[in-house]
């Protein structure tokens, strides 16, 4: 009775019927840092590692496609980086290769996720920097969702972040402004999901 009990669960578990539709919600934790490494023309470095949570609140338009809106917040050691973005999101699902496309059973999917917004700063200052102007946000992530029941989920994701900066603000040592300008910042990223 018992082995009966206990194979009838594992099967259970192998055949997740997660919810691929209607209004899905993912809260996220990345890590990413700038790929500008060394000194501008200027000679001012900005090598940046930044903590990044974001939330997104969408729908499942097909079992394949999700199209949400969300938010993040970028929180730099040094304060002077610190954004926040909002944005349009699509997310796709996609089975493994050679694995039969089966939605409603397959617990272990592929995804990709495509997010374009705009990026304000948020107190973004330092002794040297500040962030007078935002700009554009767009980022690409790829990655692996494996759900555990009807209503939860988690991922693992790597990507590629893209922060426009349209005015940067520069000091001097004394806090003289020494110059201005526009800054694109390209990062690499990875953390993981949670998918309600």
């Amino acid at each position: 009775m018992l082995v009966v009990l206990a194979c009838g669960s594992l099967s259970a578990q192998a055949n997740v019927k997660y919810h691929w539709n209607g209004f899905y919600t993912t809260l996220d934790y990345s890590y990413a840092f700038n790929l500008n490494r060394g000194a501008d023309e200027h000679n001012i470095a900005d090598t940046v590692g930044a903590h990044v949570i974001s939330f997104v609140s969408g729908y499942r338009i097909r079992k394949e496609a999700c199209v949400g809106l969300g938010v993040s917040y970028f929180s730099d050691k040094s304060g002077a980086f610190s954004q926040l973005p909002i944005f349009a999101e699509l997310r796709s699902h996609f089975a493994f290769p050679g694995v039969r496309s089966n939605f409603a059973r397959n617990n272990l999917m592929m995804f990709t996720v495509l997010q374009a917004g705009y990026s304000f700063p948020v107190g973004a200052s330092s002794e040297t920097t500040k962030i007078e102007e935002g700009g554009l946000y767009a980022a690409f992530d790829g990655g692996v969702h494996w759900a555990f029941d009807r209503r939860f989920a988690v991922a693992g994701h790597v990507g590629v972040k893209m922060l426009q900066m349209n005015k940067v603000a520069r000091y001097q040592a004394d806090g003289r402004p020494s110059l201005e300008d526009a800054k694109v910042m390209p990062m690499l990223s990875a953390g993981v999901s949670l998918y309600f």
